[in-house]
């Protein structure tokens, strides 16, 4: 299967609209930092989807990697890799059930810079705080995790 120019820029519009609306919620400065980074963790994100389809955990410890290291935008970077994170698993059908006042704390210690915590322990920690999903109304959901940054749940 090959990664599209269209489903790159899906992503991509997916996350800057999903930023924009958390730091008009919430506050902080809007603003992309590193366009062509953000442009290329999605293209590494999407290729790490591809090659580990069968382990969304995996999948949902890169992406807070990728995009918590990384700091494309100018502000709420951990607070977009925790919403990607959760999108993508519940794309495959997972609901990672800590809300991101509580996540926040580990997300903050895997993406230091000196951060010596494994990939394995991000993946069991992923792991063992995900339920498989049933069908679910996915907009109200998405309403409610961004719902969730407004409130502070």
């Amino acid at each position: 299967m090959t990664i599209t120019k269209e489903a790159v820029q899906e992503i991509l519009y997916l996350l800057v609209r999903s930023h924009d609306k958390i730091i008009k919620q919430i506050g902080g400065e809007l603003g992309i930092r590193d366009e062509a980074g953000l442009y290329h963790s999605v293209y590494r994100i999407l290729h790490y989807q591809q090659n580990h389809r069968d382990n969304p955990f995996k999948i949902g410890a890169f992406i807070l990697l990728e995009l918590g290291k990384r700091h494309h935008f100018v502000d709420s970077n951990k607070r977009i890799a925790y919403l990607a994170m959760k999108i993508f698993l519940i794309n495959l059908g997972y609901h990672f059930k800590i809300g991101y006042k509580d996540a926040s704390y580990f997300i903050i210690k895997i993406i230091d810079f000196h951060s010596s915590i494994p990939f394995d322990v991000i993946t069991n920690w992923i792991l063992e705080n995900s339920v498989h999903m049933q069908l679910i109304d996915l907009e109200s959901y998405l309403n409610d995790l961004i719902l969730e940054f407004y409130y502070g749940n």
